[in-house]
């Protein structure tokens, strides 16, 4: 099913009821609830959009935590980790993820999409976006001189082969970045043991979200093995083409790593542009290849539009008519109702 994000909500916050205006005007049938909802709301939200003949199909954890130090910050930059080297932070994400099960369960919301955050130093991010930033320049100079001398194509391509060597050399785990990840990694797995149990009990999927973060969790591969340590055990992967694009471009990789194999792995993708270019773009105004990013997902696989803070209805409508032209908007979804009246208006 089609569903859209709730990141598309400005901050600070509006009025509940502008904020599930914004959510059910855009007319895509589903809804996918994160950190911009407060947790008290999320009932008034559900009972609005059910209503409405709107399915809730996923809720993202772990929630914003309240702090006075953090109070300026977006909510999705006030969820604690589960991955967190620091015993305390990893705790509060694992509560406040055990919170979002049973909140999804209370109001019959299916998945739980569980982002897990950087692990990396951000610096290292820094360095390889300079590496490619520096490679455009020089390659749209080495262009716009290729016309005389055609010499010029076969130094840009040896350029870019030099850059990606580069590119592979820095993203590279070195020893202190393998100890980082492996700290990470034991405190995702200590997390993920009692939340799969109360998931399972409940009947609730939970669903990694893949990380655009170099050495981070979850990427492809990495999904694979976690998975085989809870096998049979309610766990998924939400693919973020996205993200795996980007990181592939960090890394200096030809092509963006394979998802697994297995469709039942699966859980649904994020639709949404490539990170890095330009603020605001939607899906369809960026450099990601959508027939090939979105190609393979089984149509019953939800798909997740998360469109930037702010992002007007008629915009949203207009990438839904492009997922539809292109085919990857899944199997056909239900028509939802009319969202007026919200909240007791008029």
């Amino acid at each position: 099913m089609l569903s859209l994000s709730t990141s598309l909500l400005l901050d600070p916050p509006q009025s509940l009821s502008d904020q599930v205006r914004s959510i059910l005007d855009a007319g895509i049938p589903g809804v996918v609830v994160g950190a911009e909802i407060v947790t008290d709301q999320v009932p008034a939200l559900v009972r609005e959009a059910k209503g409405a003949g709107y399915a809730m199909t996923a809720l993202e954890a772990p929630r914003p935590v309240a702090s006075a130090a953090a109070k300026s910050q977006h909510p999705r930059l006030r969820c604690p980790s589960l991955a967190s080297g620091e015993e305390t932070q990893r705790q509060l994400a694992e509560q406040s993820t055990l919170d979002a099960i049973s909140l999804a369960d209370r109001h019959e919301i299916d998945v739980v999409i569980v982002s897990i955050g950087a692990v990396q130093p951000a610096d290292l991010v820094r360095r390889c976006e300079q590496v490619i930033a520096d490679t455009d320049a020089k390659l749209d100079r080495l262009e716009a001189v290729a016309t005389r001398d055609p010499r010029q194509k076969f130094f840009a391509k040896r350029w870019t082969e030099q850059q990606k060597r580069r590119l592979r050399d820095l993203a590279r785990l070195d020893e202190a970045m393998r100890q980082r990840r492996q700290v990470a990694l034991d405190a995702l797995l200590r997390s993920l043991d009692p939340l799969l149990e109360r998931a399972s009990r409940h009947g609730t999927r939970l669903a990694l979200r893949e990380t655009c973060h170099i050495g981070g969790l979850i990427d492809r591969s990495g999904f694979l093995e976690v998975y085989q340590i809870f096998h049979g055990a309610p766990l998924r992967l939400v693919a973020d083409p996205a993200a795996a694009t980007a990181l592939s471009i960090l890394q200096g990789l030809d092509q963006v790593p394979s998802l697994p194999a297995d469709q039942d792995l699966i859980e649904g993708c994020y639709l949404r542009d490539l990170s890095g270019t330009r603020p605001g773009a939607l899906l369809g105004d960026g450099d990601l290849d959508l027939n090939v990013s979105y190609d393979g997902y089984s149509d019953e696989s939800t798909r997740i539009i998360e469109a930037p803070m702010g992002t007007a209805a008629d915009r949203i409508a207009m990438v839904a008519r492009t997922c539809r032209e292109l085919g990857i908007d899944g199997a056909p979804p239900p028509v939802p109702g009319d969202p007026i009246p919200i909240i007791g208006g008029k």
